[in-house]
């Protein structure tokens, strides 16, 4: 799923549990947090063409960028200036 965090942003993550509403999210990243269960959506919103940010070469630098293709967890971004990256699902917000 992608659970919307504590900074509004949308990452990928894993479902531990639920609870009164809320889901208990392990993100890509290590983190953990209660998520209200209107803050998931499934990872299949992940879409060609969809605006986004990608984790640049995983160096904790978020860019904007478009999604150019997706193959299960593997993404193809493209920046703003043109350049392409191949990653994960887990290196994307939105």
């Amino acid at each position: 799923v992608f659970a919307q965090a504590a900074d509004g942003k949308r990452y990928a993550g894993q479902v531990m549990g639920m609870q009164n509403g809320y889901a208990d999210i392990a993100f890509a990243n290590g983190a953990r947090e209660w998520v209200l269960l209107s803050g998931l959506s499934k990872a299949s919103v992940l879409r060609t063409n969809a605006q986004v940010e990608a984790n640049w070469y995983g160096q904790r630098h978020y860019y904007p960028c478009v999604v150019s293709s997706i193959q299960g967890n593997q993404v193809v971004v493209t920046y703003g200036d043109g350049q392409t990256e191949t990653t994960t699902t887990a290196a994307i917000r939105f």
